[in-house]
């Protein structure tokens, strides 16, 4: 699953306040999940790679770019915020990721001419 379907799922989950929790992935009573447990992350190096691409959107609205401590910037964020404001972010990373794959670029045509031999097949045997 794409980061952008990651990210409007934890925004339809979240919609509903008593979905939402701070200070834990998912809380232990299970009445909950913050912005990262809502997209499923685990807490792991091995999270999938659109989980990850996920996080570096939310972590790149917030302001604090890519890095390996995303996670805890997004993770702070919804400790220290409200609902409508975790809403937001999930609102502005959804867009976020909606004009980034937009921008993806297009590959180029095929060349019409054959490429040239490498130097490894000119070399004697």
């Amino acid at each position: 699953m794409a980061a952008l379907d990651l990210l409007r799922e934890a925004r339809q989950m979240l919609a509903d306040e008593s979905n939402w929790c701070q200070h834990h992935a998912v809380h232990p009573d299970g009445r909950g999940k913050s912005v990262l447990g809502a997209l499923g992350y685990r807490f792991y190096v091995t999270d999938h790679p659109d989980t990850m691409a996920a996080v570096q959107l939310l972590a790149r609205v917030i302001g604090r770019g890519s890095s390996i401590h995303d996670s805890v910037f997004v993770q702070g964020f919804n400790d220290t915020h409200g609902h409508a404001e975790v809403l937001e972010l999930l609102d502005k990373a959804i867009a976020l990721a909606e004009s980034d794959a937009a921008k993806e670029p297009v590959a180029p045509p095929e060349p019409d001419v054959e490429p040239e031999p490498s130097w490894r097949n000119q070399l004697p045997c």
